[in-house]
């Protein structure tokens, strides 16, 4: 086992996802390639924003966009990139800390063709991605995303449950 692909989407569960995939590599002295995958701007809202016209669709691209302008919505893209970009190099210091070989990249795309396109290109021997999240949580037709990638890869899929708190309270004695 040499190729350990990560999909993260920093959701509350990344920590344990990273963690697997930690103790695994070391275990199999592995390399880790740790992705996140960012949705794209909404064709017609790009459309509208590049083209700055009034189209068939203007009335409800106007309420979509709000009162936002293409710069605005430019700077906060770059916010939100630049947040995405701070954590995942964090994540691969700390692992390169622990003497462990690891890639992140940052991709544009709907999720489940990203990961499956990343999965193809690379051919990691382990998937390890999370059950539930931000982003991955989101059904596709047959299941969450998770459920379309471990149907589609010729690798073995570890996904990691979301850690579930409870809300009883313990009766101390």
């Amino acid at each position: 086992m040499k190729k350990i692909l990560v999909p993260i989407d920093f959701s509350c569960e990344h920590d344990s996802i990273i963690e697997n995939a930690k103790n695994i590599a070391k275990a199999f002295n592995s390399e880790i390639r740790i992705i996140n995958i960012v949705p794209p701007l909404p064709y017609e809202i790009r459309n509208r924003l590049e083209v700055n016209s009034v189209s068939t669709m203007g009335d409800m691209v106007g309420k979509l966009i709000g009162s936002n302008t293409y710069e605005d919505l430019r700077n906060e893209m770059a916010r939100n990139l630049k947040s995405i970009h701070k954590k995942i190099l964090d994540i691969k210091r700390k692992l390169f800390a622990e003497h462990l070989n690891v890639e992140a990249y940052i991709f544009e795309g709907k999720r489940e063709e990203s990961i499956l396109g990343e999965a193809s290109e690379y051919k990691p021997d382990l998937i390890i991605m999370g059950s539930q999240g931000h982003g991955y949580r989101f059904k596709s037709k047959d299941g969450g995303i998770y459920s379309t990638i471990i149907k589609n890869v010729n690798c073995p899929v570890l996904v990691v449950p979301k850690h579930r708190i409870s809300s009883k309270k313990a009766k101390i004695s």
